[in-house]
């Protein structure tokens, strides 16, 4: 089963993992270094501070109950990043 809820600063490691992931390997960001956990951190904070939603998506185990975060998503406003560069 999919669940769908507010991400959490207990999410940031799972987020954090699936971010540096694509940042290292995919196409799904423009920056171009990985990220750090306080990195991370801040920019939940941001999120918040501005009233930006980020959720999570975690499949739940319907036996044992046990969840594993498979995305994430959030909303902010633009900005500019190294990658747009020419």
């Amino acid at each position: 089963m999919l669940k769908i809820r507010d991400a959490t600063e207990l999410d940031l490691p799972a987020i954090l993992d699936i971010y540096n992931e694509q940042i290292l390997n995919g196409t799904a960001t423009f920056h171009t270094v990985p990220q750090l956990p306080e990195e991370r951190a801040k920019w939940l904070q941001d999120l918040r501070a501005e009233n930006y939603p980020c959720i999570v998506a975690e499949m739940v185990d319907e036996t044992s109950g046990s969840t594993r975060t498979v995305g994430w998503c959030n909303l902010w406003h633009f900005k500019v990043r190294r990658a747009y560069d020419g």
